[in-house]
């Protein structure tokens, strides 16, 4: 629960504090997480002649706040990654993230090209709805996500694409508005 609330706090102020918000949204190919589901399903059931899932992507938005110097960009990042399954005893999985994020900009603030690097951690859920049994169960795990070094072209609005190691798929491209 203090974290909880020394996240709050740190968050609130830096927005009291910061120049510039962004609203960003992306979509991207299947995450770790999902082309292992998708691998332990396939490979097991590809002796038994029953199909896997159809991962269909990954979708992520987030709020995030620059800092005075436009070096730092921070805030929050809602990730959703939603599967279609086509095996007799599962009908659906879903899969939803928050994660609170930091990026660092490598070039400076007055160009229009501009690379980053950043990284983000918080909490998964995932849930499996069954045909058979008529259930459904939850499940919770720590997500995380790595972006080793993304493109952002553009000043106010903008078009970013970023290659990534964790929960938001393994390449995302999107588009971003800066006020």
């Amino acid at each position: 629960m203090k974290k909880i609330i020394l996240l709050s706090t740190l968050l609130l102020t830096s927005l009291v504090f910061s120049q510039k918000f962004e609203i960003s949204a992306g979509y991207g190919l299947p995450s770790g997480y999902g082309i292992l589901n998708f691998l332990t399903t396939i490979l097991p059931n590809s002796f038994l002649r029953v199909e896997g899932s159809d991962n269909v992507g990954v979708l992520n938005v987030s709020a995030l706040v620059y800092s005075k110097d436009a070096k730092w960009r921070y805030g929050l990042d809602m990730v959703s990654e939603f599967y279609s399954f086509n095996r007799i005893e599962i009908r659906k999985q879903s899969a939803i993230s928050v994660m609170p994020r930091i990026d660092y900009f490598w070039s400076e603030e007055d160009k229009k090209l501009r690379f980053y690097s950043g990284v983000s951690a918080g909490i998964y859920l995932a849930t499996l709805k069954y045909n058979i049994a008529q259930e459904e169960v939850n499940y919770t795990i720590f997500g995380f996500n790595i972006t080793p070094i993304g493109l952002r072209y553009g000043k106010t609005f903008a078009v970013f694409i970023e290659p990534n190691i964790g929960i938001k798929g393994l390449i995302q491209a999107g588009a971003s508005y800066r006020f």
